[in-house]
């Protein structure tokens, strides 16, 4: 099981001779999921992929109320934990949303922009254009 650390119950076990199917030593461990949490075990003192399935319970199993109540936890958690999952899509969406409308908005004012320059710069050809005129006629008077 998944286990998190407790100072009152960790490190290795030294008061038994079992050991895990590698040979070592076992370490004290306290369950944290499900049914069992809270539970004290030993288990394989490997902490990767490589651990064994050894593993012994301390104790005895929690009562039906108890394993009842960490259910019911859980299940408060999986639903807590799954309804974060859709706001934050939801936000990702939305923001999502907003980032393709301001890029709609920048293009829309780029080619609005680029159209305000083309007019005005046929309208400066225009009159350059008159005053070169001009300025031809003028030569001649």
């Amino acid at each position: 099981p998944i286990d998190i650390d407790d100072v009152e119950f960790c490190g290795v076990e030294v008061d038994t001779k079992l050991k895990c199917r590698h040979g070592l030593q076992p370490v004290r461990r306290v369950a944290f999921e499900g049914t069992d949490t809270g539970r004290c075990f030993i288990s394989c003192c490997i902490e990767d992929a490589d651990r064994c399935d050894f593993i012994c319970w301390y104790g005895p199993e929690w009562p039906m109320t108890m394993k009842n109540a960490l259910q019911a936890l859980w299940k408060k958690l999986d639903e807590k934990e799954q309804s974060m999952y859709c706001e934050i899509d939801s936000l990702l969406n939305h923001m999502l949303q907003e980032k393709l409308k301001a890029e709609k908005e920048k293009e829309d004012v780029e080619t609005e922009m680029a159209e305000i320059v083309a007019e005005f710069e046929k309208k400066l050809q225009v009159m350059k254009t008159t005053v070169e005129k001009k300025n031809k006629w003028s030569r001649f008077t």
